[in-house]
């Protein structure tokens, strides 16, 4: 089946491209929470959760969405690329971002929120609630998996490295 939820005050459009969820996780009671930017551009994070009926849990967040401001410059590139949910129910949010005056080619710089269990960001992580990686602050890094360790630990798995111009060759070494 398919369910549209307006997260923000833009039109549903049909289209699954076009400001939709981007990540989605478990949670142990059978309700599922959803991740994406709706329409309004990549300045705020919506996070939507849905019961086990598919429908909005209206107790959650301002009914049945948390919003949360993504930090830093408005002008940065912001995306998601994984979710992980640690013991204590606090969630890890991987994503990339790409700073003013980048070049076009860069790599973007890889970050980490974690949010509370009620969604909320948790200031007490990194720098108040993101920890950037220190892999390749020049070049960039672009981490493409990521896993928990038993010990609350995280791994990042990706490249870091320079994308030059054609026609030479780019230069991505994998990182850990």
């Amino acid at each position: 089946g398919r369910i549209v939820f307006a997260v923000d005050s833009g039109a549903v459009v049909n289209n699954v491209d076009s400001g939709g969820a981007e990540l989605a996780t478990a949670l142990p009671d059978g309700s599922t929470l959803l991740f994406g930017f709706g329409t309004a551009g990549r300045h705020s994070l919506k996070i939507a959760k849905i019961g086990l009926g598919g429908a909005l849990d209206r107790s959650f967040g301002s009914g049945g969405i948390a919003t949360i401001a993504t930090p830093g410059s408005a002008r940065y590139t912001f995306s998601l690329s994984q979710v992980l949910r640690q013991a204590d129910g606090k969630l890890l949010l991987l994503s990339a971002r790409q700073p003013d005056g980048s070049p076009p080619l860069a790599l973007p710089h890889q970050r980490v929120m974690r949010l509370n269990a009620d969604a909320t960001l948790d200031r007490s992580y990194g720098v108040d609630g993101i920890a950037e990686t220190p892999i390749n602050q020049a070049c960039g890094s672009l981490c493409t998996s990521a896993a928990l360790q038993p010990d609350g630990s995280l791994v990042l798995a990706g490249s870091t490295g320079e994308v030059p111009a054609p026609p030479a060759a780019p230069d991505l070494p994998w990182a850990l």
